[in-house]
């Protein structure tokens, strides 16, 4: 079965990435399991940092954009420009990258890349100086295998 992941606001204002488990509660009906794992991103030193998005034909939301490709596991925060990877290890979420853009992220897709041997995110941009235009970046995470 999959797994569901979810990003939530904590009272303090940073952010919960949070992994369920879809589990099958009957021969009829699934359900959803309790949080399995999570993992916390700190957003105090991006407080300041605030992205203006462009118009978008679809609007800005969602505020944060989540991609998967085996077990790396990318969140980004789009208004702040913040991406951060992790990777679902049997102890949970683990860290395995975090970088400041420096743009509103429009939208982004994970891919395999033989090239690098691993995950590849692929991410679009709005430009900070001209709103109608873009800038395209990738981040590659390689197996640690």
């Amino acid at each position: 079965m999959p797994l569901l992941l979810f990003v939530v606001e904590s009272r303090e204002g940073d952010l919960v990435v949070c992994i369920s488990a879809v589990a099958s509660t009957s021969d009829v009906s699934i359900g959803v399991t309790d949080v399995v794992t999570d993992a916390l991103i700190e957003m105090e030193s991006y407080r300041h940092k605030d992205y203006e998005p462009p118009n978008l034909a679809m609007g800005s939301w969602p505020e944060v954009l989540c991609c998967s490709l085996g077990g790396t596991i990318v969140v980004i925060v789009r208004r702040k420009g913040l991406v951060v990877a992790y990777e679902l290890a049997d102890t949970g979420l683990e860290l395995i990258a975090q970088e400041h853009v420096g743009h509103f992220v429009v939208d982004a897709v994970m891919r395999y890349s033989a090239v690098e041997g691993g995950a590849e995110i692929v991410l679009l941009m709005s430009d900070s100086e001209n709103h109608r235009d873009g800038r395209v970046g990738t981040f590659c995470f390689r197996t640690s295998a």
